[in-house]
C-alpha cells in the first residue's frame, strides 16, 4: 500500500490482517503475523527467532520458529508496516532479517503484504 502520512495504510493493514486471523474471509493461511516496522524489536531482528520476539513471551517462540522452519512458511502471510518509512532496514548490507525474509531466502512458501 502506498499514501501519504495519515492517509491509513496501518489502519488497512491491521484490518487486513486481523480480518483474514479470524476468518471473516476465506483464507489458506494458517498463521498470520503483523509486523510494524517501527518497531525496534522488528526493525533490530537478525534471525527469525528475534523477529519473533515482536509477540513477547507469552509465545513459544522456539517451537513457532521450528515449525514456520520446517513448512518453509507455507501457509503463513507476513504483514509488514511502515516500510516506506523503514527504508534503511531493507537495503542490501542491512544486518538484519527482512531483506532475506522477503527475498524469500528463509520462508520460500510464505506469503508477504
Amino acid at each position: 500500500l502506498y499514501g501519504h502520512a495519515g492517509m491509513g495504510k496501518t489502519t488497512a493493514l491491521q484490518h487486513i490482517a486481523q480480518q483474514v486471523a479470524i476468518q471473516k474471509y476465506e483464507s489458506d493461511f494458517t498463521l498470520i503475523l503483523y509486523l510494524p516496522l517501527r518497531d525496534g524489536t522488528v526493525g533490530s531482528a537478525t534471525d527469525l527467532k528475534g523477529l519473533l520476539s515482536y509477540y513477547g513471551s507469552d509465545c513459544d517462540i522456539a517451537s513457532v520458529e521450528k515449525d514456520l522452519l520446517d513448512r518453509r512458511g507455507k501457509d503463513v502471510l507476513l504483514v509488514f508496516d511502515g516500510a516506506d518509512e523503514a527504508k534503511e532496514l531493507i537495503r542490501e548490507g542491512s544486518p538484519n532479517v527482512l531483506l532475506p525474509l522477503l527475498k524469500g531466502g528463509i520462508l520460500r512458501e510464505t506469503s508477504i503484504i
